[in-house]
């Protein structure tokens, strides 16, 4: 049962590390990015725009990721003082 919870915590910081780097991505993208894949980014002529819009939707992702790295984290730990008990 305890491989299974620790497989779980593998999962859920993978899933972390996958957001931070997407995030990343985003940040340094020099085409305007979407949240979401129906979602069309809009069509932003100035530079300057594009990239605040871009730094917004990345940072909103690396957030994301280091919150479920702090969760991954505190699972974790709740996880091995179970097992230590």
């Amino acid at each position: 049962m305890a491989q299974n919870m620790y497989g779980g915590c593998f999962i859920l910081g993978f899933a972390a590390f996958a957001m931070i780097l997407y995030g990343i991505g985003q940040i340094w993208s020099d085409t305007p990015v979407n949240f979401y894949n129906l979602e069309s980014p809009p069509i932003i002529e100035d530079k300057k725009v594009m990239h605040k819009w871009n730094k917004i939707h990345g940072t909103m992702w690396v957030v994301y990721g280091f919150f479920f790295v702090i969760l991954t984290i505190l699972f974790a730990t709740s996880l091995s003082e179970k097992l230590l008990q």
